[in-house]
């Protein structure tokens, strides 16, 4: 049983996929969207929120066993680490690292921080706005009058699950994300727009240890052919 839309969602989506139809090929059933409610002595209750409507069912299934996995805490020493750098470190459960997995807030290149106890800082606002001003400014264009369209905008949501696999489950709404962030209602998002909508993505991440967010290539081969030029944009 799973809360989110997939299984081992912190790691690229071809694993996930090959995962869950490794367990359907084992005969396991996999519930996704869904959260515990109560563990009885011969069954579990679970919620699921339906993505359509917002409303929330309760179901039950047999249980013998239940095994649960859940998350980590951090060890008094990391906390105490975590409490110096107070001013900078706002994540509650992990050291956030910047991508070279150096300790934000420590003398740059001096503290580093890798597995279960830190996290890559995921800043996914800013690099999407930054990859966008910087494709506008190769075109010549002026990044503070761009404006982006719907199709635009699923462009732009292809590339974050790509790079962030782990924001996919907050990114189902598309068209309400779009619209609901279209603030003077002209059909499209400016830059201030889009990265108000980014920030509460942002906001919505899971935090995840460095180990597994560098693993976002593992099972790829090296690409072989070139990237595709970034969108253009109105």
């Amino acid at each position: 049983m799973q809360s989110q839309s997939h299984i081992l969602n912190t790691y690229d989506q071809k694993i996930s996929d090959y995962a869950e139809r490794k367990f359907k090929n084992d005969n396991i059933d996999v519930i996704t969207n869904a959260r515990v409610s109560k563990i009885e002595r011969d069954k579990i209750y679970y919620k699921i929120k339906d993505p359509n409507t917002g409303e929330i069912s309760t179901h039950t299934i047999p249980a013998g066993l239940v095994l649960w996995s859940t998350g980590v805490g951090l060890n008094p020493f990391t906390q105490h680490v975590k409490e110096q750098l107070g001013h900078v470190q706002q994540n509650r459960h992990a050291l956030e690292t910047d991508s070279h997995l150096r300790v934000l807030g420590a003398p740059l290149g001096d503290v580093y921080a890798v597995g279960d106890c830190a996290t890559v800082q995921n800043n996914l606002a800013a690099h999407i706005v930054d990859f966008l001003r910087a494709a506008d400014s190769a075109d010549g264009k002026d990044p503070a009058a761009t404006e982006l369209t719907f199709t635009d905008w699923r462009n732009v949501v292809g590339r974050i699950r790509r790079k962030f696999p782990q924001a996919a489950s907050h990114l189902t709404r598309l068209d309400a994300l779009f619209y609901e962030n279209d603030r003077d209602h002209s059909g499209t998002l400016d830059y201030n727009e889009l990265e108000a909508l980014l920030k509460v993505i942002d906001g919505k991440l899971t935090s995840l240890p460095a180990t597994a967010q560098r693993a976002h290539q593992q099972g790829s081969a090296p690409p072989t052919r070139p990237i595709p030029p970034p969108p253009h944009f109105k």
